[in-house]
């Protein structure tokens, strides 16, 4: 009678899954692990989201870089155009430093040129007044 019954490990191997109404006691039962299937489910979904979550990142990263560089390239052009108007201020500068140093140098030759001097003091104001828009 010995031999005819089972040893607990042979039970264990041979009662087929779902034996048991418990699932609990059926994973026990049959030696395994127990696994939820809704907290199995539940790692799933949280795995996927988190991989969502890290590529939304790694878009966003990539936009606000991308952003970024559009910004210091429009600032760049900015500046460029900026340094531009300064070196032509500074040309006309020259341009009018030259222009009185001719009318100082002709007034000096020669004091009874006044209408020609107006002429050219008209000019001069033209240059000098900083308030002027360029058309």
């Amino acid at each position: 009678a010995g031999s005819e019954e089972p040893t607990p490990m042979e039970e264990s191997t041979s009662l087929p899954e779902g034996f048991f109404d418990d699932p609990i006691q059926d994973a026990k039962a049959r030696g395994i692990e127990y696994k939820d299937p809704a907290e199995e489910e539940w790692e799933a979904f949280k795995k996927e989201i988190s991989a969502e979550v890290a590529a939304a990142d790694e878009a966003q990263a990539e936009g606000e870089l991308q952003d970024t560089e559009e910004r210091q390239l429009d600032e760049i052009e900015e500046q460029m155009q900026a340094w531009s108007r300064v070196r032509d201020a500074e040309i006309k500068k020259d341009q009018v430093d030259e222009k009185l140093k001719i009318v100082k140098s002709s007034k000096k030759e020669d004091d009874s040129g006044d209408s020609d001097m107006d002429d050219d003091n008209m000019d001069m104001d033209e240059f000098l007044d900083w308030r002027l828009k360029k058309s």
